[in-house]
């Protein structure tokens, strides 16, 4: 690894950039090596809305610490915690966010903050936490923010602003009442390096990322996002009904463990596309057309009112489907037995 000191002029301060095999660099944002480093951080449970769940944050000697408890008493069921930047952040030329992080084994998400819409408008993406003492390298892309307006899913005209983000908080919310414990040692902002770009890299997937989202910016239909991906990426759906106590949170879950996994998604050139009822299709953080979303859903066949996910190959064809959440091992294994996969992995480790 090489390191080098460069000035952030969001934070007005000096940030250590970090290079990191495959293709990636980091900035750091927040490093929690000492106890004012949790100084920024506040609490914002569901209390405000009548609920009862409680947490603090604190600093443990080494990593700041969430801890409290998830009620579900008087409507509630939510507990997060927001830093409170001194001036906004711009992270336009990076791909997202990465977190350090020893958890519970719960769901959690990451939630930003912008300058664009209602001050109570955030966006949110979920990670799936191990139990246990294990640190956790969590990497997730900008396109795994969806936006969301009292918890719930909110159209936007527009994508994440990366540009002016105002604060950056974490939240558990996964419909389990109990105990919850979050470790954080380290959360920082992630580039994709223009060179070092090797297949199957998470670098290569926000490459294809970043042109799939200007092709969808002129094209927000279905066929614009079937052309694009077409032999070169497959897909992973997951697709909820609108309505209902559950709505949003099986599918977060499910979310959560393949953005935990980033990096085998990347190997596999696997693309997550996102089915609102029938009202939103989110891929690349971009939403398409609500025409689009019914189209999508007949080709693949996932009717509106269940939930349900699917594995989509490359040729277009379902190659699974699944009506309850599964573990991300389930794909891999599929995706590996693909003649088509095996050849690519071949192909990949030749030239490396």
């Amino acid at each position: 690894m090489s390191h080098a000191m460069v000035p952030w002029t969001a934070c007005a301060v000096l940030l250590l950039v970090t290079q990191l095999g495959g293709g990636l660099q980091l900035t750091s944002i927040f490093g929690f090596d000492d106890a004012s480093s949790i100084q920024l951080w506040r609490s914002n449970h569901d209390r405000v809305m009548g609920g009862a769940s409680t947490g603090a944050a604190s600093w443990t000697g080494e990593c700041m610490r969430f801890t409290g408890e998830l009620s579900l008493e008087n409507g509630g069921g939510f507990a997060s915690f927001r830093s409170q930047l001194k001036q906004p952040l711009d992270l336009s030329s990076s791909g997202g966010l990465r977190l350090r992080v020893r958890g519970d084994g719960r769901n959690w998400a990451v939630s930003l903050r912008t300058g664009q819409g209602r001050s109570d408008h955030h966006w949110k993406a979920p990670f799936q936490t191990k139990e246990g003492t294990e640190w956790q390298v969590i990497t997730v892309p900008f396109d795994a923010f969806a936006p969301a307006f009292h918890g719930r899913y909110a159209r936007t005209a527009r994508p994440l602003d990366s540009s002016n983000i105002l604060n950056i908080g974490l939240q558990v919310a996964d419909g389990q009442a109990g105990e919850y414990s979050l470790e954080v040692a380290s959360i920082d902002a992630w580039r994709a390096s223009a060179v070092d770009v090797q297949p199957g890299s998470i670098a290569a997937l926000e490459t294809r990322t970043r042109a799939l989202g200007r092709a969808l910016d002129e094209e927000p239909t279905e066929a614009a996002l079937l052309g694009a991906l077409g032999w070169s990426e497959r897909i992973l759906v997951v697709a909820e009904p609108l309505g209902g106590n559950d709505y949003g949170k099986l599918a977060s879950i499910q979310r959560g463990r393949w953005v935990a996994a980033l990096d085998e998604l990347a190997l596999r050139d696997l693309r997550i596309v996102h089915l609102v009822g029938d009202q939103a299709a989110l891929v690349a953080g971009r939403q398409l057309e609500v025409e689009s979303v019914k189209r999508l859903r007949d080709r693949w066949g996932l009717p509106t009112g269940n939930w349900a996910c699917a594995l989509v190959g490359k040729d277009g064809g379902v190659k699974q489907r699944w009506q309850e959440m599964f573990e991300v091992e389930d794909v891999f294994d599929i995706v590996d037995a693909m003649p088509m996969r095996r050849s690519e992995a071949l192909k990949r480790s030749r030239e490396r």
